[in-house]
């Protein structure tokens, strides 16, 4: 398949929240959690949406919550390659995906960085995610036929 071509459209924080009643300074470590999500939320308009969650977790609860969402606009020829019109589905090969997330993963520590400076929160760094583990092959998704119309 050839090279996916796609740009970035909008960057979003869907969810922050920095909790400190359930955050315990004096933990070396902290366990997080982490879920990745693509969605198609205007296939007219060639936009892939991907998304990450991110918590750190205490003991009882989170007391960090970060989502972020960038939306995707894949260039026209791009996006008839990934189209399947018959089977009414769209394929996202593995490196675009990946690609895609990594720079979610990325502003997700810029933003983590930026929004937690000059408070007890700045020390939590995300640390280096694997996606190969979490992306493991083709993004499909299958669609309406109305949900292809412009």
């Amino acid at each position: 398949m050839e090279n996916i071509k796609f740009r970035i459209e909008e960057i979003e924080t869907p969810q922050f929240a920095m909790l400190p009643e359930a955050y315990d300074s004096k933990a070396e470590k902290f366990r997080y959690s982490f879920g990745v999500n693509f969605s198609f939320p205007d296939i007219g308009k060639r936009i892939v949406c991907c998304s990450a969650l991110i918590k750190y977790n205490g003991d009882v609860s989170p007391f960090l919550v970060l989502e972020v969402a960038i939306y995707f606009s894949v260039e026209e020829n791009s996006w008839n390659s990934l189209l399947d019109a018959k089977t009414k589905q769209i394929t996202l090969p593995k490196p675009t995906a990946l690609h895609m997330m990594t720079l979610v993963i990325g502003t997700a520590r810029g933003i983590l960085h930026s929004e937690t400076k000059n408070t007890q929160f700045n020390r939590m760094i995300l640390p280096t995610i694997n996606l190969n583990d979490i992306i493991d092959g083709e993004v499909v998704h299958s669609f309406t036929k109305s949900e292809n119309e412009d």
